[in-house]
């Protein structure tokens, strides 16, 4: 492999892993919020009501500090492969 096939190879990588990374910051989370919110509510029911109070984005995953009738809880969202895959939400 030629020198300037490897740079082209690290240039694109580091393109995708850019773009990987602020997709996750910058990008629609609402169904990530909603799952954060379903965690959050545990099982309270269907009468749950969340209140957010501070959330985090990052690269990596997402923090939510969520405040429920009858607790405060921290939730934690993952993506399956850390920038890529499904989003799971765990306390």
């Amino acid at each position: 492999m030629s020198r300037r096939a490897l740079s082209t190879i690290v240039f694109a990588a580091g393109i995708g892993f850019t773009a990987a990374c602020l997709y996750n910051v910058f990008g629609d989370n609402a169904a990530v919020v909603e799952d954060a919110k379903t965690v959050a509510c545990g099982d309270l029911g269907p009468t749950c009501t969340v209140k957010t109070s501070y959330m985090t984005r990052t690269p990596f995953g997402q923090t939510f500090q969520m405040h429920t009738q009858k607790r405060s809880v921290t939730v934690s969202c993952r993506r399956a492969a850390i920038f890529v895959g499904p989003w799971s939400c765990g306390l």
